[in-house]
């Protein structure tokens, strides 16, 4: 099944009235679904060859900033964990390494190691490919 958002996967797989069960890859932060929406959704432990990914989430400064100082302090501060709680907070990883996941989703204590993490020394090869990888999926998704 294909989705718009995070949101609506969880509201997918996690509905406590669904009838037959649903895999979906979403946020670790649609995990507070639980609590908020009574949903029954948990990880899939033991899953192989990995239970789901992790990529780090960055800053970027405009090329044509009309202020690039601030930016520069933007990012700076996001970059922290003070900064980036607010968007970690429920879930995430940092490109910050020293800026540790404050969130472990229900059932999955080792979510660090039974995850697939994207290596960030791809990141501008990944993006300067974005469209053929999206022209593809739009092609062969059935």
């Amino acid at each position: 099944m294909l989705t718009g958002s995070d949101e609506d996967i969880s509201a997918a797989v996690g509905a406590p009235a669904a009838t037959d069960a649903k895999i979906g890859f979403m946020s670790i932060s649609k995990f507070r679904n639980n609590e908020d929406k009574g949903f029954t959704q948990s990880a899939c432990e033991g899953m192989t060859p990995f239970t789901g990914f992790s990529y780090p989430k960055y800053v970027a400064i405009a090329a044509k900033s009309k202020h690039p100082n601030a930016a520069k302090l933007y990012v700076h501060f996001i970059m922290t964990e003070e900064g980036v709680k607010h968007e970690i907070g429920e879930g995430g990883v940092s490109g910050n390494t020293t800026v540790k996941p404050l969130v472990t989703p229900p059932g999955l204590p080792d979510w660090q190691g039974r995850l697939f993490h994207t290596d960030s020394a791809y990141l501008l090869a990944d993006l300067q490919g974005r469209q053929s990888v999206s022209d593809f999926w739009r092609v062969n998704r059935g």
